[in-house]
Protein backbone atom coordinates (compact mmCIF):
# COMPACT_ATOMS: atom_id res chain seq x y z
CA UNK A 1 0.00 0.00 0.00
CA UNK A 2 1.23 3.23 -0.88
CA UNK A 3 1.93 5.95 2.01
CA UNK A 4 -0.37 8.27 0.76
CA UNK A 5 -3.48 5.96 0.55
CA UNK A 6 -1.97 4.69 4.39
CA UNK A 7 -2.22 8.24 5.40
CA UNK A 8 -5.57 9.06 3.86
CA UNK A 9 -7.12 5.75 5.43
CA UNK A 10 -5.57 6.33 8.92
CA UNK A 11 -6.94 10.47 8.52
CA UNK A 12 -10.36 8.56 7.75
CA UNK A 13 -10.16 6.01 10.54
CA UNK A 14 -9.06 8.68 13.37
CA UNK A 15 -11.45 11.08 11.89
CA UNK A 16 -14.23 8.55 12.82
CA UNK A 17 -13.07 7.46 16.08
CA UNK A 18 -13.26 11.18 17.07
CA UNK A 19 -17.03 11.65 15.57
CA UNK A 20 -18.10 8.58 17.38
CA UNK A 21 -16.57 9.49 20.92
CA UNK A 22 -17.99 12.98 20.34
CA UNK A 23 -20.86 11.71 19.69
CA UNK A 24 -21.15 9.45 22.89
CA UNK A 25 -20.29 12.19 24.64
CA UNK A 26 -22.56 14.61 23.78
CA UNK A 27 -25.55 11.71 24.17
CA UNK A 28 -24.75 11.17 27.99
CA UNK A 29 -24.86 15.10 28.51
CA UNK A 30 -28.32 15.21 26.69
CA UNK A 31 -29.33 11.67 28.86
CA UNK A 32 -28.40 13.51 31.92
CA UNK A 33 -30.57 16.80 31.37
CA UNK A 34 -33.48 14.53 30.44
CA UNK A 35 -33.27 12.69 33.38
CA UNK A 36 -32.31 15.12 35.83
CA UNK A 37 -35.74 16.95 37.27
CA UNK A 38 -33.71 20.31 37.81
CA UNK A 39 -35.62 23.58 36.65
CA UNK A 40 -34.51 26.20 38.75
CA UNK A 41 -32.51 28.38 35.73
CA UNK A 42 -33.08 28.89 31.93
CA UNK A 43 -30.23 27.23 31.22
CA UNK A 44 -31.10 23.50 32.60
CA UNK A 45 -35.11 24.27 30.70
CA UNK A 46 -33.15 24.61 28.14
CA UNK A 47 -31.15 21.74 27.91
CA UNK A 48 -33.84 19.09 29.29
CA UNK A 49 -36.06 20.30 26.08
CA UNK A 50 -33.57 20.17 23.58
CA UNK A 51 -34.72 17.05 20.95
CA UNK A 52 -33.04 13.52 21.91
CA UNK A 53 -30.95 12.42 18.57
CA UNK A 54 -31.53 9.12 17.27
CA UNK A 55 -28.68 7.04 18.82
CA UNK A 56 -29.71 8.22 22.02
CA UNK A 57 -33.44 7.32 21.13
CA UNK A 58 -32.11 4.02 20.48
CA UNK A 59 -30.63 3.43 23.42
CA UNK A 60 -32.80 4.69 26.08
CA UNK A 61 -35.69 2.94 23.94
CA UNK A 62 -33.93 -0.43 25.62
CA UNK A 63 -34.55 1.12 28.84
CA UNK A 64 -37.67 3.68 29.13
CA UNK A 65 -38.61 5.93 26.82
CA UNK A 66 -37.55 10.00 26.92
CA UNK A 67 -39.35 12.96 26.61
CA UNK A 68 -38.55 14.42 23.24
Amino acid sequence: MRQGLRRVLLGRSINQHSADAYERIRDFLILHFKVTQRDDTPFWCYCSSMKVPETLRTVTGLIEPLPH
